[in-house]
């Protein structure tokens, strides 16, 4: 069986271990065991990629 909620998770499980903060931080959760393992992530293209999924949403990404 297939978790059912995954497509319907919250802006923050989607973005984790990543972070927007405002006016235009990209932060990374240090508590997140993956952190170093795999390939390396294009931060700048990360924080693009968030603040699509935020406006997507129907979240304000005007002040980022």
């Amino acid at each position: 069986n297939k978790c059912n909620i995954y497509p319907d998770r919250s802006f923050t499980c989607r973005s984790y271990p990543f972070y927007l903060h405002p006016p235009e931080k990209l932060l990374v959760s240090t508590l997140c065991d993956g952190i170093g393992h795999g390939p390396p992530v294009d931060l700048a293209g990360k924080r693009m990629e968030l603040l699509v999924l935020r406006e997507a949403a129907g979240m304000d990404v005007s002040h980022y």
